[in-house]
């Protein structure tokens, strides 16, 4: 349960790091290459996802990205999920179920994986003091009457400025988003208030998560390759 829950969380942190806007935020040069690792709350290492740029498509009305990521979390197989981001030129919307689905099929090996979620998606002149929508998440898995359901709500999202922010792949001038992360899997419950940095070109570069106002872990941009 305890790994099942980093995964869970880590997907929910890295893949924000695609809300942005296609002309600035997200990298989109094909071959393009990044880690983000993920740091316990005594900043021990324990895992990491690399992303790569598969390639990138534009006609003129909307960019579409599309992109690999490998995830290594403890005791657990490499997860390699392919997923795509499109940007109209006003925001980016990502779909979270089909980010999820690839993830989640290895995860819940040999059960039927049924994922729900609201399009993720920020608006490209996001300011300080913007309210972000709220985003809603449910992944229901089962087998032979069996059933288990994970929920994750992001809740209060909001813009709180910008900050530089400096990591082992460089020094960032980053848009800073805080929210309130609720994830339930089955009868376990965690609620988390996360604070986000994203800098352009880049994606995310450091979240930090705070539970009842003390670190339970980061994650930050490791590896960057322009």
């Amino acid at each position: 349960m305890k790994y099942l829950f980093c995964l869970l969380l880590c997907f929910l942190i890295v893949y924000g790091a695609f809300a942005q806007t296609c002309d600035v935020y997200y990298p989109t040069t094909e071959g393009q290459k990044w880690t983000l690792g993920f740091f316990d709350k005594k900043d021990k290492p324990v895992g990491s996802t690399t992303y790569e740029v598969l390639s990138t498509t534009d006609d003129g009305n909307s960019v579409v990205g599309s992109y690999r990521s490998t995830t290594r979390l403890p005791k657990s197989d490499e997860i390699v999920t392919e997923f795509e981001a499109s940007c109209s030129g006003t925001s980016i919307e990502l779909d979270m179920a089909s980010v999820y689905a690839g993830s989640f099929m290895q995860t819940y090996d040999g059960m039927e994986v049924d994922i729900e979620s609201d399009v993720f998606t920020l608006p490209s002149d996001a300011k300080a003091g913007d309210e972000l929508p709220d985003i809603n998440l449910t992944i229901k898995a089962g087998m032979s009457g069996i059933s288990m359901t994970t929920k994750v709500d992001h809740t209060d999202r909001k813009i709180i400025g910008r900050e530089s922010i400096s990591t082992e792949a460089g020094t960032f001038d980053c848009l800073k988003i805080s929210y309130t992360q609720s994830a339930k899997v089955v009868v376990a419950k965690v609620v988390q208030q996360v604070t986000e940095w994203h800098a352009i070109g880049v994606g995310l570069v450091r979240s930090e998560t705070y539970k009842k106002g003390k670190l339970t872990g980061t994650t930050v941009l490791t590896e960057y390759s322009k």
